[in-house]
């Protein structure tokens, strides 16, 4: 109502400065074969499986599309969590031959606000099994952009538009991780560190969740 650009400024309730454009955006899946990217089109169908004031959770299901000569389908399961930067995504491919695949989690390598970049870090920490891009806007703050693979993180990689996080997959079984991002003008994370510390954190959660027993 306030008109089409409205939501490109900081009106007090937030505002979209994150530029997608031909990459992976924050989260986005492809299949890697060591020098491409091979990704699917939009999602054919949705499903919501539940809508509650603390937690969604929501289907998205992909035709398949040609990867380097493998025909791989996907659906990605995303639970959403109220007071979370991180999202959870279980990402289950499909595909014929009986071997492990590898899949590519990506991040925009420049999403700052029309182009108005300044200096972007990035750490990786393996071990772990994380991932972190911090972008110093020349305008609008800062952003975070973090991908945590609790188990099975394989490495690294990029190309032109997309910081890649790399994990095998075999075909029926779910891949399970976490994405999201965090914006400096928020107040919860100012600095790199703030936000490393952040993703750091939620990954040793996801290693260790909470066990629940009824007897």
């Amino acid at each position: 109502n306030k008109g089409h650009d409205h939501y490109h400024k900081d009106e007090g309730e937030g505002m979209d400065m994150y530029q997608v454009g031909t990459s992976r955006g924050c989260g986005g899946t492809g299949v890697w074969d060591g020098g491409k990217l091979y990704v699917g089109r939009n999602y054919k169908s949705w499903n919501v499986i539940a809508n509650g004031p603390i937690r969604a959770i929501f289907e998205l299901t992909y035709d398949a599309w040609d990867a380097a000569g493998t025909k791989v389908s996907e659906v990605k399961r995303f639970t959403v969590d109220a007071g979370h930067n991180l999202d959870q995504i279980e990402s289950t491919f499909t595909f014929d031959g009986g071997k492990e695949i590898t899949v590519a989690i990506g991040v925009n390598k420049d999403s700052a606000d029309r182009g108005q970049s300044g200096k972007i870090e990035v750490t990786k920490n393996q071990t772990d099994g994380w991932f972190t891009q911090w972008e110093m806007q020349k305008e609008n703050g800062s952003l975070g952009e973090g991908i945590v693979v609790p188990t099975g993180l394989r490495g690294f990689a990029e190309d032109k538009v997309n910081q890649l996080v790399l994990a095998k997959v075999t075909s029926g079984k779910a891949l399970r991780y976490y994405v999201g991002g965090g914006w400096s003008k928020a107040g919860e994370f100012t600095t790199k560190e703030q936000w490393n510390s952040y993703v750091a954190s939620m990954t040793s959660r996801a290693k260790s969740p909470v066990q629940v027993t009824l007897k």
